[in-house]
């Protein structure tokens, strides 16, 4: 079973070679059953087992701030792949790794970009809500059409049935039983569609 250790040490080869903070880590497992304090306990562990080491000259002062500002390395990169690009979508962009220094037109690209596939997401969004509405309304029609036309005939039916001064109770019920039977099993029918439409 995978631990939590070895969740926080695949964040770091995925991320790789770029030192990563607690607070990074923390956002990065998108798990609401790991607590912040967790990921620092563990990350902790994992520096004392020499599995990761700290990056960089540690902040002055303790507590949350200093926590959230230190950051940690693995010990070697050797034969750890390194992502260079970034796929979102048709959007492929290089990865910022350590050591770059990126250009103010670099994050503008990237914002405008992300701007354009989320105005297309939004665009989707609306498209697929709008077929989705068309297609209830229609089966609302639909349905109260299908509605209308068995109300009349099950009034149809009933003007039909015959009641003779001489009829006994058995004969009105054999006579009624049979002119309704059609009637039965329409309805019948027109349930088992219904059925089918809403599920």
């Amino acid at each position: 079973m995978e631990t939590i250790q070895d969740r926080i040490l695949l964040c770091f080869v995925e991320r790789a070679p770029n030192p990563l903070t607690a607070q990074m880590i923390y956002i990065a497992l998108n798990d609401s059953a790991i607590t912040f304090p967790t990921v620092e306990g563990e990350l902790k562990k994992l520096c004392t087992a020499g599995k990761i080491r700290e990056h960089g000259q540690r902040p002055q002062g303790i507590g949350p701030i200093g926590s959230y500002r230190v950051g940690y390395v693995l010990p070697t990169y050797d034969n750890i792949p390194i992502k260079m690009h970034i796929n979102i979508k048709n959007f492929t962009m290089g990865r910022f790794l350590g050591g770059d220094a990126a250009r103010a037109e670099d994050f503008n690209i990237l914002i405008e970009t992300f701007a354009r596939e989320l105005t297309k997401v939004e665009q989707e969004a609306e498209d697929r809500i709008a077929r989705t509405m068309q297609q209830y309304w229609a089966n609302v029609i639909a349905l109260f059409g299908a509605f209308i036309g068995v109300f009349s005939l099950i009034t149809g039916f009933l003007r039909t049935v015959p009641f003779e001064k001489d009829s006994t109770f058995l004969s009105i019920l054999v006579l009624s039983s049979a002119q309704t039977l059609p009637l039965a099993l329409i309805l019948l029918v027109f349930v088992l569609i219904l059925r089918k439409l809403i599920h």
